[in-house]
């Protein structure tokens, strides 16, 4: 036990006298050795985060160590970063997609941060537990008919917000029949919507071809029309 705890006292030295004669260097350490040890070595970790920080590293040092770094490293790196200004907000998104240990208080942080669509759609492409999340603030946002009609096939409980800015702006009988084809759950008010603005024939012809759910009634639709105006026409002659 005494040989144990002398040794340890005797490697606790070794480190403070390497320690010490790193900093006393001429140069000293630069952030790039200082990073290398806080990711590498053990006994010299900590110290030489201290010193990092003492030192002002860059945005990538921080992500640096972030990444690589212990839990306790990566928390208190992250604690340093956004300190640093609206210029975090790309690692900020990096760290959501590529730090789970950090993904839920870097979360947070991008929130606040009134996130952009496009890194909306890069989040939810890489995180599925995060994907919810995002579409609820880009349905709040800019976003194309077609990503509303995506959203409507993928996520139901987003499904109703989907169909209700889809139909409060512009839209086409296109996009309806869309939606009759790929939306089962939506199939019916798509139906009586496109019907009340009038389908062409060529969109008929397509449910009839693509939709079997639709095509007995879509083909009465088209047919009986087509009847009618023979009939009116064959009248004229």
């Amino acid at each position: 036990m005494g040989n144990a705890t002398q040794k340890q006292t005797e490697s606790d030295i070794n480190q403070k006298l390497i320690w010490e004669q790193l900093l006393s260097s001429n140069p000293g350490p630069d952030n790039a050795q200082l990073c290398y040890l806080v990711i590498h070595s053990e006994p010299l970790a900590e110290k030489a985060l201290e010193q990092l920080f003492k030192q002002e590293p860059t945005k990538f040092e921080l992500y640096q160590i972030m990444r690589d770094g212990k839990p306790a490293f990566k928390e208190k790196a992250f604690e340093i970063l956004v300190t640093k200004g609206e210029s975090i907000y790309k690692f900020v998104v990096s760290t959501i997609i590529q730090i789970p240990e950090l993904r839920e208080v870097a979360w947070q942080k991008f929130i606040s941060l009134s996130p952009r669509g496009k890194e909306l759609r890069l989040i939810l492409d890489y995180v599925d537990a995060l994907k919810d999340e995002c579409w609820k603030i880009i349905l709040t946002q800019q976003i194309s008919n077609d990503e509303l009609i995506h959203l409507m096939q993928e996520n139901e409980g987003l499904r109703e917000a989907a169909w209700d800015k889809l139909t409060q702006r512009e839209h086409t009988n296109r996009e309806l029949c869309r939606i009759i084809e790929h939306v089962k759950e939506f199939r019916q008010k798509a139906w009586n919507a496109l019907m009340k603005r009038g389908a062409t024939n060529t969109e008929l012809r397509y449910l009839i071809d693509h939709v079997p759910a639709v095509r007995e009634i879509a083909e009465y639709k088209l047919f009986k029309e087509t009847e009618d105006i023979l009939k009116i026409v064959n009248g004229m002659q």
